[in-house]
């Protein structure tokens, strides 16, 4: 990888040229509706339900718009956690570090978040799996580059003892190369 991909991640601002910054990520709205379908057939409104890779929180204020109400985030970037709306529960520190630590979740999910996460960062998935009951993931899998690791999720997850219950080949707002799976214990 051409920069270290934690500085790259905590330190994206909005610059000329950055299109990670936590100001456009607000605006892929066509992202979020994704999560609408999936939501409504898998995830109850009473659910704890955990984003990984927050952001700015696009998806969470999505979800607390659509009647969610328990709702945690986290993030490694804390200019976007300081744009996030004050009602969310939210974390801003490496994934790695935050799993040690963090609490069971009814639900967890992430949305391209996976996907740039080195291999030396994999001894995370193993903890996710512990804790959650469901796992919803939308990630690039077949991208490898400066930022992408290419990673098949369903192998990654059901060799951890949960089963994919729902393959979605298309997701809508991302490029073809993006998965959406739904994994339960099972």
């Amino acid at each position: 990888m051409k920069t270290d991909i934690v500085t790259y991640w905590k330190e994206s601002v909005n610059t000329q040229g950055n299109d990670n910054s936590p100001e456009r990520y607000l605006t892929f709205k066509d992202r979020s509706l994704f999560l609408d379908d999936v939501f409504k057939e898998f995830v109850f409104k009473s659910d704890s339900i955990l984003e990984l890779g927050c952001n700015s929180g696009r998806n969470l204020i999505h979800l607390q718009e659509l009647g969610y109400k328990n709702l945690s985030g986290v993030d490694i970037n804390p200019n976007a956690i300081e744009m996030c709306p004050k009602y969310l529960k939210l974390f801003c520190e490496p994934i790695e570090t935050f799993v040690e630590k963090m609490d069971n979740y009814n639900v967890i999910f992430t949305m391209a978040t996976f996907q740039h996460l080195p291999e030396a960062s994999s001894f995370i998935f193993p903890i996710i799996a512990q804790k959650t009951e469901m796992l919803i993931t939308v990630e690039d899998e077949l991208s490898v580059g400066d930022y992408h690791i290419g990673r098949n999720y369903q192998d990654v997850f059901e060799r951890l003892g949960m089963k994919q219950i729902k393959l979605y080949e298309e997701v809508k707002g991302q490029t073809k190369d993006f998965k959406g799976r739904v994994f339960k214990h099972g």
